[in-house]
């Protein structure tokens, strides 16, 4: 389990790492990801992505608030639009 904090900038970078030998693994089809509070335990929310969305150039996946589901979310002040 990997724990990571949220910048300032709203930018959360994930390194995805062999436990073993601590260098980069490759990813390839549907991946899953879980944020869990790190106090109580309890998860705050999941995302699935397929690595065939990411862009080839940056090596990065940028995630819209319009392309997260429920719609509902497009509609709650509480998250930004540029997510």
């Amino acid at each position: 389990m990997q724990q990571y904090k949220v910048g300032k900038d709203n930018l959360m970078i994930i390194y995805i790492l062999d436990e073993n030998t601590g260098e980069g693994v490759e990813l390839c089809g549907d991946v899953q990801f879980k944020l869990v509070n790190a106090k109580s335990n309890k998860m705050i929310c999941r995302f699935a992505m397929n690595t065939s969305f990411i862009n080839t150039v940056t090596n990065k996946y940028k995630f819209s608030k319009k392309s997260v589901e429920p719609d509902s979310i497009l509609k709650n002040k509480k998250f930004d639009n540029d997510f």
